[in-house]
């Protein structure tokens, strides 16, 4: 928080006209430095993003990604499906 707040004041104080703050998810600490750049006054932009460049292969979701099947609460998804037999890097997986 405390360097997101550092840095935000010297961007105001050199002419810089708006931010934008690339958060977490609503975390306690995400929360404060978005606080503490708000409170700069400067005109900014805070990015929520999960799962950014995210490509599901490690930790808790390696097992769904192997499974072929990734359930999220995403609506409706007009997208291509993938799967491990279709993807070009399914031969480096576990």
């Amino acid at each position: 928080m405390e360097a997101a707040s550092s840095f935000a004041e010297l961007a105001v104080r050199s002419g810089v006209p708006r931010l934008a703050l690339l958060s977490g998810r609503g975390e306690p600490e995400a929360e404060r430095a978005e606080q503490a750049v708000r409170d700069t006054g400067a005109d900014l932009t805070i990015l929520r993003s999960t799962w950014f460049m995210q490509n599901f292969s490690e930790d808790y979701m390696l097992e769904h990604v192997l499974s072929g099947e990734i359930r999220l609460p995403t609506g409706r998804c007009q997208c291509p499906l993938w799967t491990p037999t279709t993807s070009p890097t399914s031969r480096s997986r576990p």
